[in-house]
C-alpha cells in the first residue's frame, strides 16, 4: 500500500536515518516483526541512533561495492558508526515498560512491536546510557 513512499529517494549517505526507509515506515507509524531473533537484530534500533544526541556518537566514512551502469565500483559514503552492542539491553528495559505482542511462527519466537514506541523510547535510553 505504502512502497513506493517508504522506498522513495533512498540513498548511501547516512542510510538509516529519518528519510530512509526506515524512517518512512516510523512516519507511517509501522510495526517491527522479529521471528526468531531478539533485539541484538532489530535494525529499526539504528534509526533512534540516527536520532539520538550521545557523547559517543561519530561520523564516519564508509564504503561497499554497487552495480552502476553494469559495472561493479566502489561506492563511498558518510554514516554514523553505529552500534548493536547495547541493543538486546535496550529491548529488554524497553519490554519493561511497554506492550509487546509475542507468539510463534513454527518453532520460532515472535515479537511484534509498535516502532515508533520503541525508536523514541531508544532516543531517551540511548541519550542517558551511551557515553
Amino acid at each position: 500500500k505504502n512502497k513506493e513512499f517508504i522506498i522513495q529517494d533512498d540513498h548511501f549517505d547516512y542510510a538509516m536515518n529519518k528519510q530512509s526507509p526506515l524512517g518512512r515506515i516510523y512516519d507511517l507509524d509501522g510495526s517491527i516483526l522479529l521471528i526468531g531473533v531478539g533485539n541484538e537484530n532489530n535494525t529499526s534500533l539504528h534509526l533512534a541512533e540516527y536520532l539520538a544526541d550521545y557523547p559517543a556518537k561519530k561520523t564516519i566514512k564508509n564504503g561497499m561495492p554497487v552495480q552502476e551502469n553494469g559495472t561493479v565500483c566502489w561506492k563511498e559514503f558518510e554514516d554514523i558508526d553505529i552500534s548493536s552492542d547495547d541493543f538486546e539491553k535496550l529491548g529488554n528495559d524497553y519490554e519493561k515498560e511497554n506492550s509487546v505482542t509475542t507468539g510463534r511462527v513454527g518453532n520460532a519466537v515472535c515479537k511484534l512491536i509498535n516502532q515508533r514506541s520503541l525508536v523514541d523510547f531508544a532516543v531517551k535510553w540511548m541519550e542517558k546510557n551511551r557515553i
